[in-house]
């Protein structure tokens, strides 16, 4: 093969040049001059191959892989896959089985001329074939070594671009390690920092709980102190609530035993008002029956001298009334009867001389001494109520506190 001329590059100002006009020279066709010569069918072989005028170049084709350039720092940022639908081809041109075509039966009758027509159509398509072979092949020449060159630049690009990204690279690591190592000390330095403040906190804190544990240590042994005291002053309190419930009773006893004795005194009253009142009103029919005796046995008497007059109508006025003007009547009537029958006596002896009013309350004022058996309800209640809020407190501590009550009881406990 002979080497062509070298082709016009980028960069040059021709890179738009037009192609040189290549010129074809076809035979004239052999349509109207066919010759047929069927004895002598080696001369018309395929004309011999041009040997080339210069040097020939022997080249080995190698297979050569283009490796992706890779981008500076491409982990810093990762592109997500795309989707991409695939999409079938849409129906099947030749059928997977072919049809069987139906062989035609030869022709064995064909004319002579259409023979030689079709021999010629065939040779003048080889000619043509030969020719655009030869044309192609020299176009292929060139089209590879435009490649080989493209290639070669491209390459050298890549190494070119390899080595900057190497020395950027290089310098980037440089500066990685510097700015680590400089991290580095900065965390030493902050980790101390921070290593000497929480010993700083943490002994602060541990002060702290130091006085906090001194504080409540004090503070427990006043409260301790003041539990005792208050003990103390709940015994004091005890006993004399203990007393004092004591002197309650008593007062409680003396009061039941004054109010029962101010009732029974006032019933007695009552009683001898209501006999006084009787006694009163008989003592004044009395008084009147004696007046009306009067007037009817001496008029003269008491036409002449003057009447008798009450200075009030109670019962001891009505008595002396009565008294003196039976008296009256007596000596009026009475006047010539002898001494001896009017000093005549009655005979009482066996009769009650007192009314029931009267008994009652002579009993009563010959017992002055109270009955102190009795204990208030309401003091029962109220010692009841006291005992069931404190409790054991303020019980006795004695033989008598097994015995265990309600806040509804009342009364005395009586071991039997």
């Amino acid at each position: 093969q002979s080497m062509t001329a070298p082709a016009r590059t980028q960069g040059d100002g021709m890179e738009t040049a037009p192609p040189p006009k290549i010129e074809y020279k076809r035979s004239p066709p052999l349509r109207d001059t066919l010759i047929y010569h069927p004895t002598n069918l080696k001369q018309s072989s395929y004309p011999p191959p041009v040997t080339p005028t210069g040097t020939i170049v022997n080249l080995v084709p190698k297979n050569v892989t283009r490796n992706k350039k890779e981008k500076l720092l491409h982990t810093l940022k990762s592109k997500e896959p795309k989707f991409v639908p695939y999409e079938p081809y849409k129906a099947a041109v030749n059928p997977i089985i072919p049809v069987q075509k139906k062989k035609k039966g030869t022709r064995n009758n064909l004319d002579i001329n259409e023979m030689v027509a079709q021999v010629s159509i065939h040779k003048s398509m080889e000619m043509e074939k030969n020719e655009a072979k030869y044309e192609k092949e020299e176009t292929k020449e060139e089209i590879e070594l435009k490649e080989w060159e493209i290639e070669k630049k491209a390459l050298e690009a890549e190494v070119k671009n390899l080595k900057d990204e190497n020395v950027q690279l290089e310098n980037q690591l440089k500066f990685q390690a510097q700015v680590n190592g400089e991290l580095k000390n900065l965390l030493v330095a902050a980790v101390g920092e921070d290593l000497e403040t929480r010993v700083h906190l943490l002994t602060e804190d541990k002060l702290q709980l130091a006085r906090a544990l001194l504080n409540s240590a004090q503070h427990l042994s006043t409260h301790q102190e003041q539990t005792e005291w208050l003990a103390g002053q709940c015994e004091v309190w005890r006993s004399k609530f203990l007393a004092s419930s004591l002197m309650v009773e008593e007062l409680a006893r003396w009061k039941a035993a004054l109010c029962q004795r101010t009732t029974d005194l006032q019933e007695s009253i009552k009683r001898l008002l209501e006999e006084r009142t009787k006694i009163r009103e008989t003592s004044l029919r009395t008084y009147k029956t004696l007046c009306l005796l009067r007037e009817n046995f001496d008029p003269v008497g008491t036409m002449t001298s003057k009447k008798h007059e009450l200075p009030s109508t109670n019962i001891s006025d009505l008595a002396d009334g009565c008294c003196q003007v039976a008296e009256i009547l007596r000596v009026q009537l009475l006047s010539g009867m002898d001494d001896a029958r009017m000093k005549k006596e009655i005979n009482i002896t066996g009769l009650e001389m007192k009314t029931n009013g009267e008994k009652k309350a002579e009993e009563l004022l010959m017992n002055p001494n109270l009955l102190m058996s009795r204990q208030d309800a309401a003091c029962s209640a109220v010692m009841g109520a006291a005992v069931a809020v404190g409790g054991q407190m303020f019980l006795p501590r004695g033989p008598e506190t097994s015995m265990s009550c309600c806040s509804h009881c009342s009364g005395e406990i009586k071991q039997v």
